[in-house]
Order: structure tokens, then C-alpha cells, then sequence
């Protein structure tokens, strides 16, 4: 599954990348803030949101190094 992701965040744009990694870090800080108050059932969803999160500030880092940012 993690080959999928890979191949759909280099299709994307550079502006594309930027915007879903500030959506996935408003998201994280949203359920951070909603598990205080209501604790919520799967852990495994901060989990996931983290790794999305690596993977596009990893892309984003990749296109920085070949020169594209």
C-alpha cells in the first residue's frame, strides 16, 4: 500500500503536495484536541495521520533536493 501513496504524491503538483500536508497537520491537530474531550476509539488514526504527514514532507524534501521547489 505504501508503494501507492508514493506513486500518487509524485503525481501530484508541488502546490498539491503543500496543501494536503497542511490539511493531514490541521487534521492531526484536530483530533488531538477532540480526544481530550471525547477519547477517541482507534489509536491507530494518530498513527496513520503521523506517517501520511512523513511521507509528504518526504516528497516535498525529494523535489527540494532535485531542484523543483
Amino acid at each position: 500500500m505504501a508503494k501507492k501513496k508514493k506513486v500518487d504524491l509524485t503525481e501530484l503538483s508541488l502546490d498539491e503536495v503543500q496543501e494536503r500536508l497542511a490539511e493531514e497537520q490541521t487534521r492531526l491537530g484536530s483530533i488531538k484536541f477532540n480526544n481530550v474531550i471525547t477519547p477517541v476509539e482507534d489509536f491507530n488514526v494518530f498513527k496513520r495521520i503521523r506517517k501520511d504527514i512523513a511521507r509528504l514532507k518526504t516528497e516535498l524534501r525529494a523535489r527540494q533536493i532535485k531542484g523543483e521547489a
